[in-house]
């Protein structure tokens, strides 16, 4: 298991390779945006839509790079321990609740997660797939001229980047691939990049189906979502000397944040004795805005108007809002309910 010296020195190893990349990465990167892959798209609108989704709005694979690597740049460090991890997984299968990706949901505004083991992942094929890493970072809206006589534009959201690792084996694992990899010196690699404009929709896996493709965002927003919460604690550790004065002098910033479940006591309902609480099962709700006061038109989500954030945009009645929680911290041992898992909140 890597220490939080090995996870600094990771995430400040990512920053300065993708500043420099190998020119072999940066040619893999450069094909995307070439005449024959822009050729390939012609006609497929599901193409368009996944390539929009990875490289929009980087016009060449360097740019694309630049992308990747800038939301690192001073990002806070998280490292995920396995009991976090099997947590978030437990709930995140269990699920049946739609979600909404909200701009207040991540636990900062750029972020770099390393999990302390691989987290495996079904693709749409059956397959599982290993990913060891997540980073983040605001994407405001762009507008770029394709060349075809049009702008495309994006809503504001974020790019969310997934790292695989060299040493994780899964079912499309290479050793040649891996140990071309470590040659270029990037041990850790970009699996995947996404464009996620705010308010998106996830749903939850399709009861029944043949394949059951998972979705890691939905995965990684749970896990934003159980951080929002008084079931799991930060704690700051501070690396090795050395490599936090070279992360420090590379990226701006020298600290690891372990993200841990919270290890407390109450007091029992019933005879007041000190006992632990039992965070393995959890049921929370997902952060919302509430009515502070009763309104007479139709039943509504409560949303803030831009002008009076403290006001509904629909009845204009006072409203709150709700961070993310725990129904029941201090109860019975909870228990995972898949119908109230999320309220959504729009």
């Amino acid at each position: 298991m890597a220490t939080s010296t090995d996870v600094l020195r990771t995430h400040r190893h990512l920053y300065e390779v993708l500043a420099n990349p190998n020119p072999r990465v940066v040619k893999f990167y450069e094909d995307f945006f070439s005449e024959g892959a822009r050729r390939a798209m012609r006609g497929s609108p599901e193409m368009q839509a996944a390539w929009f989704t990875m490289l929009f709005p980087a016009q060449s694979g360097r740019e694309f790079l630049d992308m990747v690597r800038r939301p690192l740049y001073a990002a806070p460090c998280y490292r995920v321990t396995p009991e976090v991890m099997g947590i978030v997984s437990k709930t995140y299968e269990r699920s049946t609740q739609t979600q909404h990706m909200e701009e207040r949901d991540p636990p900062s505004a750029t972020g770099f997660i390393w999990l302390d083991e691989p987290l495996f992942m079904t693709d749409a094929g059956g397959a599982r797939i290993a990913s060891r890493a997540f980073s983040w970072g605001p994407q405001p809206q762009k507008f770029v001229n394709t060349g075809e006589g049009y702008d495309a534009a994006s809503p504001p959201g974020m790019r969310v980047t997934t790292w695989c690792c060299a040493d994780d084996q899964d079912e499309f694992t290479d050793a040649v691939a891996a140990r071309m990899m470590v040659d270029m010196d990037m041990k850790v690699s970009i699996s995947h990049s996404q464009y996620v404009p705010w308010g998106s929709v996830s749903h939850s896996r399709i009861p029944g189906a043949d394949v059951t493709p998972d979705d890691i965002l939905r995965w990684l927003h749970t896990l934003w979502l159980f951080m929002a919460t008084e079931v799991m604690v930060t704690e700051q550790e501070s690396p090795a000397r050395p490599e936090r004065k070279r992360a420090q002098a590379s990226l701006g910033t020298g600290l690891v944040n372990v993200v841990l479940l919270r290890r407390v006591k109450v007091a029992d309902r019933e005879d007041g004795e000190r006992r632990d609480v039992d965070w393995t099962c959890s049921w929370f709700r997902q952060s919302h805005w509430r009515h502070l006061e009763s309104y007479e038109v139709t039943t509504h989500q409560a949303a803030p108007s831009s002008g009076e954030p403290g006001h509904c945009v629909v009845c204009e009645k006072r409203i709150t809002f709700v961070r993310t929680h725990v129904c029941d911290p201090a109860g019975k041992p909870l228990k995972i309910v898949p119908e109230t898992l999320y309220k959504v909140s729009r």
